[in-house]
């Protein structure tokens, strides 16, 4: 059985809450990002009524969680006893005599709310009445959809009760490369390329740990008709918003580079406005999100530079080379996309490297590796083409990083290197950081060619990331 990865802070979180007097917990995020798994980690070796919510009618729900109530009491439920209401229910549950602390999940609560319009009222009526003062802890579990969205926007709805809400998003490369198994940075920064920090997406890949074909598990469980994630994309898509039409065209105009909103409405003739709706739920599911150059005071989707970037590698993926072509798989073309994909994917997988070694990066800062303290992190584009892979500011130290990023079996040259400081200097934008010390680096798969490495080893301000290693003057 594969152990269980990442999550450190959020299990700690947990923690916190199962000691402190008062823990009503939310556990959100996209779906498949690993909810449930999360809460089941934490409860080992704890007591807990688990109930995991269906779509059906709220009165099968209770039936069922009242089975579960009396199997979690070792007692059988009387199948005469009348059907209390939600709040009865709870009642009985806060009002339990238990050796160590109650903890009650309800996961999947959102289709309890749909249920029953009332059952979110029962559920704080029950909080402020019955579980505070029993000292229940509530964990509640629900995907990022519109009804988690009004929920945030009504302060005097549930949400207001809630004393910790994780917001989970996919695991990073950075909790990656400490936990899962591998044998190089390469092997893992493939599978990140497709699967992203999804671990229900590893399951498919658990054999490349050992033989490292990706591209294989990509034909097999990607390209076939019959499997899982030939569909995932579209089928998350379809449970998550009205009209998933438009949907599927917006993500697959990011994926056809096109990021921002006034472009991709020309490129879809759609309407700036919808468009716009579209981006803004995309962002809320978790599956883009906005983004702003980092010289910009104002972050955000009002911001008139606003571009939208998968933030999923796995959605990315499928939009990027599945979504198109699945009229040419289903007419038994499956070998020639194939091909197609292992010939693209070495420029498809930049972006995902860029980002990987924006956490690596982060994560060498706040560890001590590297004396400068992150107040902002983020890239640079300009209208005039002009780009830097990694921005990041020590507002207190007055220190500009600037980074270059290559994914290639090519060493990165003491020419290129040269020349990327050269396109820093000249751009106008960062001239706000004139009175700023300014450090570069270079990240890369692969070794750096010697001249590079020659310098970088005698020379203050200039680090050389091969992978996760950190070359720079001591």
């Amino acid at each position: 059985m594969r152990p269980f990865i990442g999550r450190k802070q959020e299990l700690q979180l947990l923690e916190n809450a199962y000691t402190s007097k008062n823990a009503f917990v939310m556990v959100n995020g996209r779906r498949r990002v690993g909810k449930t798994a999360l809460v089941r980690h934490f409860l080992k070796g704890k007591r807990a009524l688990y109930f995991t919510a269906k779509e059906e009618v709220d009165v099968l729900s209770r039936r069922r969680f009242l089975k579960t109530f009396a199997e979690y009491c070792g007692e059988t439920l009387s199948s005469s006893a009348k059907l209390p209401d939600w709040k009865e229910i709870f009642k009985a549950f806060a009002e339990r005599v238990e050796t160590s602390r109650k903890v009650l999940v309800i996961d999947n609560v959102a289709y309890l709310m749909l249920a029953d319009p009332s059952f979110a009222r029962a559920l704080k009526y029950a909080w402020e009445r019955y579980f505070k003062q029993a000292s229940v802890m509530l964990i509640v579990v629900m995907p990022n959809n519109s009804l988690l969205v009004n929920l945030e926007g009504k302060s005097n709805t549930l949400i207001g009760c809630v004393t910790t809400q994780l917001k989970l998003k996919p695991i990073s490369f950075v909790e990656m490369i400490k936990d899962y198994p591998h044998q190089d940075f390469n092997q893992l920064m493939t599978l990140y390329a497709i699967a992203g920090g999804v671990p229900k997406y590893w399951e498919f890949f658990a054999a490349c740990e050992k033989t490292i074909d990706y591209m294989g598990v990509v034909r097999e469980d990607m390209l076939d008709q019959n499997s899982l994630l030939y569909e995932e994309p579209m089928n998350l898509i379809e449970r998550d918003v009205w009209e998933p039409s438009y949907y599927n065209a917006v993500l697959k105009a990011v994926a056809d580079n096109y990021h921002r909103p006034a472009d991709i409405a020309r490129y879809l003739e759609m309407k700036p406005g919808a468009v716009n709706h579209c981006l803004s739920n995309l962002a809320v599911l978790g599956y883009l999100e906005a983004r702003v150059p980092i010289t910009e005071k104002k972050a955000g989707p009002s911001n008139r530079k606003v571009q939208y970037y998968f933030s999923d590698p796995f959605m990315d993926f499928w939009y990027t080379f599945i979504f198109e072509n699945k009229e040419h798989l289903e007419a038994g073309q499956e070998l020639q996309i194939f091909e197609a994909i292992k010939r693209a994917f070495p420029g498809y997988i930049q972006f995902w490297f860029k980002t990987a070694c924006k956490e690596i990066f982060a994560a060498a800062c706040k560890q001590g590796g590297i004396p400068f303290k992150i107040d902002r992190i983020g890239t640079f584009w300009n209208k005039n083409e002009e780009t830097v892979d990694i921005v990041a500011v020590d507002e207190q130290r007055k220190r500009i990083f600037l980074g270059d990023c290559l994914y290639s079996n090519k060493p990165y040259t003491m020419e290129a290197y040269d020349d990327f400081v050269e396109n820093c200097s000249d751009i106008r934008e960062f001239k706000v950081f004139k009175d700023y010390d300014w450090t570069h680096g270079v990240f890369t798969a692969n070794p750096f060619d010697p001249a590079l490495m020659d310098y970088a080893m005698i020379t203050s301000d200039v680090y050389l990331f091969n992978g996760i290693t950190v070359y720079s003057r001591k």
